[in-house]
């Protein structure tokens, strides 16, 4: 090595320059590409040792608490606290492992839970007797005796006029006490803004972003999709601000004691704002008494204002039940939902993932869901607290996300998706036999799917029109086909919605009239379709597509693909698509995934309807660039062409108009959010 450095180091002149260039670049280049694993832990409540249990399987530490995960990122996404044994040796836990890993090169971010906000604003439901219990010591029952002399004081000067004082006997007393055993007023204080807790906690971000993913402890509601990660975590913090400073001004005030709980203090500011409304309603009735004017001095107006927004607890970010801490959609939305609001939910964070806590999985388990796009990793780790739970990790590595239980291999949860499957564009058609059939084009399929024999018929007895799947042969050649034949038309019908459709119809023809039309505009994923005679009835035919499922299927299988962006992407474009075309019938049934995980979109026939407003319109977010282009340039005369055999006059005009909105719909979300926001291309 000595021989190769010396020559080098002599050499100042632009060899040197372009070799160190180089150099920084593959450096550089192999950082990236070896990015650190990232390990994401859900809710610990108390249970430290299965925190610990659960780090040491995930290899972040050894079984003697070494730091050994390396560059590793931990995330802990909340509710590190209550319901447990340990609540103190918890957090002591995690502030000791931050220092640890960021002297051996790793990071630990712990989130904002629900609870460790409760814990801080005084909410202590959840608070173990055991928890108190932690943070008693020596002096904890004189405290607890000059605490209730306190309260007694204080009731007596908070008596109303009129009222007989507050008893205070040994009773009174012994049920105050009760309720704040020893080490209540030491966790008060420990938890307050000066506290040792307080202090760190209040430095707790509410998310994490890392690699596309956003780590979060409830997660992100719809109600909140037009506010960004940053802003909503800058409100969590602005409320805890708030509190701080409202509590602040009511000690001062002489309302509340430094150490009230929640309860003591909402029920002590309700009681002021009684009886300043009682105050103000005398002086408003005294000035008219008087034929003066009344105007509430600045100051009350002010406490009022203060008074009242406190009392609106229930809405401020950090307790609202659609704010980021207490969020449960993500587990509790069926699928259905979750399908339609995931891609304006990672639109708008700009992101591929989230994964969240705060919901336990009865089955303690991690779950995936809607395509990849959330993973729910609170598997109930306090397990003396929930039945069947136990620790977990997910793990993040690469394009690999793995579930990590005790005593148990690493499982692999979602891959990313290679960039061939992820290509939602090849149009590959199979035979029976699993092999490619041998024909150069649409046109060549098209006209065998016309003339060639019929070999097999077999009723299928899924969906509404009973459609038959049809085994067709020609010069050796064998591939399957759905035959519909339905043609119904009433003047109004009630959709399964409750919307009714007039002028309605249920017609085989709609059906090649799409594939044409889908050509035209660049959707690819509708499978080739004509029109055929089966025997003397006469029908639509479309080409089978081998080896898929139905998303319904699907579901009940459990099985997930492997990349939700583009999941996503495939399903919002299905609702670009139906949008256009007016579908009334798009439903579990009738769409396929493949194994590669490409979508197929069929059975259109109860399209092309004459209302047109845009369905699911409020669900478009995205919309592929090639489609956008073709829909804003093709004209009139295209489109008609495309359609003109199978559509009457009514409905083609019907069909130009949802064409001129859908333009204006998509344009108007490019200017309001930005082309890079709203237009996608497929991966090739």
């Amino acid at each position: 090595m000595r021989e190769i450095r010396a020559p080098f180091l002599r050499h100042r002149g632009r060899l040197g320059v372009c070799v160190a260039l180089c150099l920084a670049i593959c450096l550089a280049t192999a950082t990236a590409a070896a990015a650190p694993r990232i390990v994401a832990v859900g809710d610990v409540h108390g249970d430290v040792a299965a925190f610990e249990k659960i780090l040491v399987e995930a290899g972040v530490l050894e079984a003697t608490g070494a730091w050994v995960g390396g560059e590793t990122v931990l995330v802990q996404v909340g509710d590190l606290i209550d319901r447990g044994p340990s609540m103190r040796g918890t957090l002591d836990f995690v502030m000791e492992l931050e220092q640890t890993a960021a002297k051996n090169g790793g990071r630990v971010v712990s989130l904002l839970g629900n609870h460790e906000v409760m814990n801080m604003t005084g909410d202590l439901r959840y608070v173990a007797a055991a928890n108190y219990a932690e943070f008693a010591d020596a002096g904890s029952e004189k405290r607890r005796a000059d605490a209730w002399l306190q309260v007694r004081d204080l009731r007596k000067r908070r008596a109303r006029p009129g009222q007989p004082e507050p008893s205070s006997g040994p009773e009174e007393r012994e049920a105050w006490l009760e309720k704040h055993p020893p080490g209540f007023l030491e966790h008060r204080e420990a938890f307050g803004p000066g506290g040792r807790y307080g202090r760190w906690l209040r430095a707790r971000p509410a998310h994490f972003l890392a690699r596309g993913t956003a780590f979060l402890h409830g997660g992100l509601s719809p109600t909140l999709a037009g506010t960004s990660l940053e802003e909503i975590d800058r409100r969590v913090h602005e409320d805890l601000a708030t509190f701080d400073t409202d509590k602040e001004l009511f000690v001062s005030e002489g309302l509340i004691l430094p150490f009230f709980d929640l309860p003591e203090t909402t029920r002590a500011v309700h009681e002021e704002l009684q009886a300043l409304t009682a105050a103000e309603t005398a002086s408003r009735a005294a000035a008219e008494q008087a034929g003066r004017r009344y105007t509430t001095p600045a100051r009350d107006a002010q406490r009022r204002e203060i008074y009242e927004r406190f009392l609106d607890w229930g809405n401020w970010t950090i307790n609202s039940a659609d704010g980021p801490l207490w969020f449960r959609g993500f587990s509790q939305w069926s699928d259905a939902e979750g399908d339609a609001e995931m891609p304006r939910l990672l639109s708008a964070a700009g992101i591929e993932h989230f994964v969240v806590g705060h919901t336990v999985q009865e089955d303690g388990r991690i779950r995936v869901r809607f395509g990849g796009a959330v993973f729910l990793i609170d598997t109930g780790m306090l397990a003396s607290y929930v039945p069947g739970g136990r620790g977990s990790a997910l793990e993040i590595a690469g394009g690999t996300v793995s579930a990590i239980y005790g005593g148990e291999p690493r499982q692999v949860i979602w891959q990313s998706p290679r960039p061939a499957a992820s290509a939602p564009h090849a149009r590959v058609f199979l035979g029976p036999d699993g092999k490619p059939l041998p024909f150069a084009n649409d046109d060549e399929l098209l006209e065998f799917l016309r003339e060639a024999k019929v070999v097999d018929v077999q009723v299928l007895g899924e969906g509404i029109t009973r459609p038959r799947r049809l085994t067709l042969e020609r010069n050796g050649v064998r591939a399957r086909a759905l035959f519909r034949n339905v043609r119904t038309e009433e003047p109004v019908v009630k959709l399964p919605g409750g919307q009714r459709e007039f002028h309605f119809r249920d017609f085989y023809g709609f059906e090649p009239a799409a594939y044409r039309l889908g050509l035209l505009l660049g959707v690819d994923n509708i499978p080739p379709a004509t029109l055929r005679l089966l025997g003397s009835e006469p029908g639509s035919v479309q080409v089978w597509i081998e080896k898929a499922t139905t998303e319904q299927r699907r579901r009940e299988a459990k099985s997930e693909p492997p990349g939700s962006v583009d999941w996503q992407r495939q399903h919002q474009m299905m609702v670009v698509w139906d949008a256009l075309i007016g579908n009334t019938d798009r439903n579990q049934g009738n769409y396929l995934w493949t194994p590669s995980w490409q979508l197929w979109m069929i059975d259109h026939t109860r399209s092309f309807g004459r209302r047109v407003d845009l369905r699911g319109a409020q669900n478009i977010v995205w919309c592929e660039r090639g489609f956008w282009e073709k829909l804003r340039t093709v004209g009139d005369a295209q489109i008609i062409a495309s359609v003109n055999d199978g559509l009457r006059p009514a409905e083609i005009s019907s069909l130009l108009e949802r064409r001129r909105k859908l333009v204006d719909l998509i344009d108007g979300l490019i200017r309001e959010r930005g082309e890079g926001a709203v237009l996608f291309t497929w991966p090739r």
